[in-house]
C-alpha cells in the first residue's frame, strides 16, 4: 500500500512538468509567429514544413506567485531555474521512492512469516474496502 502510494506520487511528480508542458496550440502561439496550418489535405500532403512555433519553457509559477504580477521576464527567469533544477529533483525523487520501498523491505524481513501474512492480509483487505467506498461514491 505505501509502496503503491509512493510510487503514485512519483509518477505525479515526474508527469506534472511534462504535462505543464503540453499547452493547446492556441495558447503556444506567440504574437510573432502566424498560424500557417494547411487549408487542405493536399498542402498537408506535399510536405510543406511548416514555421516552427517558439515554445515557452516548460513550468509553473508556484502557487500564491500569480498574485505577485509577475513580468513576463520574471516567469521566464522562473521556467528557466525550474528547468535548470528539474533533473537533479526527479533523480532524488527517484533516489527517495527507492530508498523507502527498501526501507519498507527491510522492515518486513523483521517480521515473522505469520505476522506478514497478516499484514498483507490486512493490505488486502484496506485495499478492498477503499474500492467498495470508491464505487458507492459514484
Amino acid at each position: 500500500m505505501v509502496r503503491s502510494i509512493s510510487l503514485l506520487a512519483v509518477i505525479i511528480a515526474l508527469t506534472s512538468g511534462v504535462w505543464s508542458a503540453v499547452q493547446s496550440p492556441a495558447q503556444e502561439q506567440s504574437p510573432n509567429v502566424t498560424n500557417s496550418s494547411p487549408s487542405s489535405v493536399l498542402e498537408l500532403a506535399q510536405g510543406e514544413p511548416k514555421p516552427k512555433a517558439r515554445k515557452a519553457p516548460a513550468g509553473r509559477i508556484p502557487n500564491g506567485w500569480g498574485k505577485l504580477n509577475l513580468s513576463p521576464e520574471q516567469k521566464k527567469n522562473i521556467y528557466e531555474i525550474q528547468a535548470k533544477y528539474k533533473k537533479q529533483v526527479e533523480d532524488l525523487e527517484l533516489q527517495i521512492e527507492e530508498l523507502k520501498t527498501k526501507q519498507l523491505e527491510d522492515m518486513e524481513g523483521v517480521l515473522t512469516a505469520d505476522q506478514l501474512s497478516k499484514l498483507k492480509a490486512q493490505s488486502k483487505s484496506t485495499k478492498g474496502e477503499a474500492s467498495e467506498e470508491k464505487s458507492d461514491s459514484k
